[in-house]
């Protein structure tokens, strides 16, 4: 007797949900996953040709700023300030560093007004800069409180107020920096 072996078909059954969706929308869930690391490629190549751009401007402000402060190169201080009007974000620096060849080439005037196009986070330190060129559109007393520089400014409004402000503008020097050298030498100067 020959036994008949029955063939039993067995079906697999998904465990859980997840499995189920994944059984039936593989391809699905590929191609999704296909885009989104495509969707990241691109985006990373894009901020990577952004950076070598900011990377390339930066190089060729420097080059001109080395020519220009070395003496090594051809350069000229108007070609340095071109940036400024073509680099937006570079603007307040290149026309900080410009001021300071005009005035170690003995042209204050033109030093003292590319200063006063300096603005953002170097607007204290140009108008510090200006202030001691000799500008007198800068009241020393209007920036304490505000500035990043602080001592610097109380020391010069100390010298420059007049002898009945001058005891309290150095009393308050003394209150809130009493350990800082400016206020040391004020002191002994005015005190």
């Amino acid at each position: 007797m020959a036994a008949k072996s029955k063939k039993n078909t067995v079906e697999e059954v998904p465990i859980d949900r997840v499995e189920l969706f994944l059984q039936n929308n593989y391809k699905k869930v590929i191609l999704v996953v296909g885009g989104l690391l495509v969707a990241f490629l691109l985006f990373y190549m894009g901020k990577q040709m952004m950076d070598s751009k900011a990377q390339m401007v930066n190089e060729q402000i420097g080059a001109v700023e080395f020519a220009l402060t070395s003496g090594t190169g051809q350069a000229t201080v108007e070609e340095f300030l071109a940036f400024a009007n073509s680099k937006e974000k570079a603007s307040d620096y290149i026309y900080l560093r410009a001021a300071e060849v005009y005035q170690i080439t003995g042209r204050t005037d033109q030093a003292l007004n590319t200063l006063s196009r300096v603005g953002g986070d170097f607007a204290g330190v140009a108008d510090g800069y200006a202030y001691d060129l000799g500008s007198e559109n800068i009241n020393p007393s209007s920036y304490i409180g505000s500035a990043a520089q602080e001592p610097l400014w109380y020391y010069r409004a100390v010298l420059e107020a007049d002898e009945g402000d001058k005891a309290a503008l150095l009393a308050e020097f003394g209150e809130k920096y009493p350990e800082n050298k400016l206020y040391d030498m004020v002191n002994r100067w005015e005190g």
